[in-house]
């Protein structure tokens, strides 16, 4: 939106920026947060993503040295992503071809927070037993936050929905294995599927909803 200096420009809009309008020119007034203006060049607006660019990292003209990366806009050393898993990592990307479920470039860790649904129906409990049941519910929460002491306070079941999830513990053809997670408490076989739980398994049981402590 064109700040307002008794101009009769038209409205100015510029990527990543507020602008102004003196003596009916259009300028940049200010880059929005984490955004800079490296080129000098109004037309493309503050084009450099300083949080993440090695050669802008934090300011313009900041290059990172190498075998640093810039990471919340400091340079920082991370073997994230170097094909190898560290001590500190869950898995090193990239994962292909399932991936649908983000993974933290600055842990390596999974972020399973939006999985909407776990499959436990019957005796693909992952905790033993039958059916969804409240141990279940808390390993979900384990996966979904990544600390290995969470619990569920309340938690609701229904059946399988059209999306992706984590599937029948027991394996098979339904997802990916990416191991047992000792990071979060989950020393199960974890699977992931990126594609719909209910068109692989039917409509059997799911936690759908869970809250987590």
């Amino acid at each position: 939106m064109c700040k307002n200096f008794g101009c009769t420009c038209p409205q100015c809009n510029f990527p990543h920026a507020t602008s102004k309008c003196l003596n009916n020119v259009c300028s940049i007034d200010a880059c929005n947060a984490g955004w800079a203006d490296c080129d000098n060049n109004p037309v493309n607006g503050c084009e450099v993503d300083v949080t993440s660019d090695e050669k802008n990292c934090n300011v313009c003209g900041n290059a990172c040295q190498q075998a640093l990366f810039c990471i919340a806009s400091q340079c920082v050393m991370t073997s994230c992503g170097d094909g190898a898993l560290q001590n500190d990592e869950e898995v090193d990307p990239p994962v292909s071809p399932f991936m649908s479920v983000m993974v933290d470039q600055v842990t390596c860790r999974w972020d399973f927070s939006m999985v909407e649904q776990i499959y436990c129906n019957g005796a693909c409990s992952w905790t033993g037993g039958n059916g969804c049941d409240q141990a279940n519910a808390d390993l979900f929460c384990r996966l979904k936050t990544g600390n290995p002491n969470s619990t569920a306070s309340k938690f609701t079941t229904g059946v399988a929905i059209d999306k992706p999830g984590f599937p029948c513990p027991l394996g098979g053809n339904y997802g990916k294995l990416i191991g047992p997670l000792p990071g979060r408490g989950v020393k199960q076989n974890v699977y992931y599927q990126d594609t719909s739980i209910l068109k692989n398994h039917g409509a059997g049981q799911v936690i759908l909803t869970v809250d987590c402590n």
